[in-house]
């Protein structure tokens, strides 16, 4: 959890192995945040390598965001 009054914006994508459907919920109505957010997270699934699989990897920070 971020301290010093920063704030924290979470992005979640849940693939629904059954049906296969994908839903997405966050701040999906700024889609300039949203798209930002998916560029750092396919940054980091890039750069991810397989050394410890019980460990986040973070992406490159991302310029701060008025809400």
């Amino acid at each position: 959890m971020p301290t010093n009054g920063a704030q924290e914006v979470q992005l979640i994508v849940t693939l629904n192995t059954v049906n296969g459907q994908v839903s997405v919920s966050g701040p999906i109505q700024n889609k300039i945040l949203c798209y930002g957010l998916l560029e750092a997270a396919k940054d980091a699934v890039r750069d991810y390598v397989a050394k410890n699989q019980n460990r986040i990897t973070l992406a490159t920070p991302v310029p701060p965001v008025r809400l």
